[in-house]
């Protein structure tokens, strides 16, 4: 119970503790993500995968591949679009 308990309320350490070999922007995209209020996260995956697109330009080690821009851009994001790399039934 404790590890749900703290899963719910306490914020992960910054990626850049674990990565420190990765670009900034990288990791601040990625700590926004994990925010634990919705409202301090990105609205929408379109604006991750762009931040993430931005911040990879200058490393392209860290780019997204082709097919997930183009899934994202498609709005195929899984489960909760009910459209990714497979088609959901709707519920």
């Amino acid at each position: 119970m404790a590890v749900l308990t703290k899963q719910l309320t306490e914020a992960p350490p910054p990626l850049a503790q674990r990565r420190p070999d990765l670009p900034a922007e990288i990791t601040g995209a990625i700590d926004r993500a994990l925010s634990k209020q919705p409202r301090d996260r990105w609205a929408t995956a379109e604006e991750f995968a762009r931040a993430i697109s931005g911040a990879s330009a200058s490393d392209p080690n860290f780019a997204p591949a082709p097919l997930l821009r183009r899934m994202v851009s498609a709005e195929r994001l899984g489960r909760k679009s009910g459209a990714g790399f497979y088609d959901y039934p709707r519920r």
